[in-house]
């Protein structure tokens, strides 16, 4: 991937692959030439062939693969990311409303475990919803998400592994203390 061009999101996750990726191989970052385009922009710029590769994850990886005829050069698993989809608030909307946060929750956690439990149901909506071509939805359905959990004082630590890791790269200017980002709403 030296000299390359890599489309990535900017501080996100596929910031964080590619960056997790190079270190692996012991790449230096700087010897590849990050494009910083949202998933939106960055699958047609693969496709163009404006950018070499993709650090992609979810069902634009799926689309990637069978609507791009990209190839997989390395999962998350590969390269020891530990990285996770993570839900936010705005602080003054969670103050305002604590009721309707937690409904949400208690929806998204509810509706997470239907999807692990009837994963070809639940794809099936979601591409219908998503207007996700078949064999996204075949290929997303190889790869189900664990349910929805709250997080926990081992996950605030593995996040925060995660947030100390992009510190040290340079990808993000300043590093948060996540625990005062954190907020239990089942209370």
């Amino acid at each position: 991937m030296v000299g390359k061009k890599v489309a990535v999101n900017r501080g996100g996750t596929g910031e964080y692959l590619l960056a997790r990726a190079l270190e692996k191989e012991h790449v230096p970052l700087n010897q590849v030439e990050r494009v910083y385009l949202g998933p939106a922009d960055a699958g047609p710029a693969f496709a163009q062939g404006k950018v070499d590769a993709w650090a992609v994850w979810g069902s634009f990886l799926a689309m990637a693969e069978t609507e791009y005829r990209g190839r997989i050069v390395a999962t998350g698993g590969d390269i020891g990311s530990k990285n996770d989809i993570i839900y936010v608030v705005r602080t003054g909307f969670l103050e305002q409303h604590p009721d309707v946060v937690k409904s949400v929750y208690e929806v998204l956690k509810q509706q997470s475990e239907s999807a692990s439990n009837n994963p070809i149901e639940a794809l099936t909506a979601y591409g219908k919803a998503f207007k996700l071509s078949p064999s996204v939805v075949n290929v997303l359905s190889k790869r189900i998400e664990k349910p929805l959990a709250s997080i926990n004082a081992e996950e605030l630590n593995r996040i925060s592994t995660v947030v100390d890791w992009f510190f040290q790269k340079g990808i993000i200017p300043k590093k948060p203390d996540v625990a005062n980002f954190v907020v239990d709403i089942i209370k």
